[in-house]
């Protein structure tokens, strides 16, 4: 049996920040196939509102911390909003004295020092710290590259990328070919739902399957044109 459906166990009220992102959503969605009922959705709204979030916070028993930006005009929001929304949740947490299991999902890129990857592993040191001072379960799962339904061609994925232009009649161009550990977005949700109700305090790294971009490729084409002929 899956952890979270012991119905002997009351449902965990989880909160999500960025609820409609597309881990998120999946995670969501996963949530209520476990339980039943939506999550606690943390909103842009709320991190700029903290007696919003701390009367959201109070309602519930973990977060999962999905919200974040990957991708922006300008080097600096990516490098300042992704600590700063750490900080956010910190501070609420603090304010409620509600040492909750905290979930991050953090990504593969922290391990590397682009602007992204600084930028995600300084709000796994905030929320670690948190973890430290108040006792509280904090979980790092650092999570390959996603893929999986309702990705963002240009933006998720770049499986979503592929099957949106060969949909279109279109032929791909690989600009830089290299391996990519690709995890499927309804596993990543399940890995994030586990680690809030074993109240883990450890770094969880769900391994994606090894494929090279031009092997994605290749996978898909042959899939549209076994649908083109069948």
């Amino acid at each position: 049996m899956s952890a979270g459906t012991d119905a002997a166990q009351p449902p965990l009220r989880i909160a999500i920040t960025g609820p409609d992102g597309f881990i998120a959503w999946h995670t969501r969605s996963a949530l209520r196939t476990r339980q039943g009922g939506d999550a606690i959705g943390l909103t842009e709204a709320h991190f700029d509102d903290p007696d919003l979030m701390d009367v959201a916070l109070a309602q519930a028993d973990a977060v999962i911390h999905l919200a974040g930006v990957n991708r922006a005009s300008d080097d600096e929001t990516i490098a300042t909003v992704n600590p700063w929304l750490g900080e956010q949740l910190v501070a609420s947490l603090r304010r409620l004295g509600k040492p909750m299991p905290v979930v991050y999902g953090n990504s593969i890129h922290s391990l590397g020092d682009s602007v992204f990857g600084v930028a995600k592993r300084q709000a796994a040191d905030i929320l670690a710290a948190w973890g430290r001072e108040s006792g509280a379960p904090v979980a790092d799962v650092v999570l390959p590259n996603i893929f999986g339904e309702h990705g963002q061609p240009f933006y998720n994925s770049v499986v979503s990328t592929f099957c949106h232009l060969l949909a279109r009649g279109e032929t791909p161009v690989i600009q830089v070919d290299r391996e990519l550990p690709l995890l499927h977005v309804q596993r990543a949700a399940a890995v994030l739902l586990d680690a809030a109700v074993a109240r883990t305090s450890e770094t969880i790294a769900p391994q994606g399957t090894p494929l090279t971009v031009a092997g994605v490729l290749e996978r898909l084409v042959r899939i549209r044109d076994a649908y083109r002929t069948a």
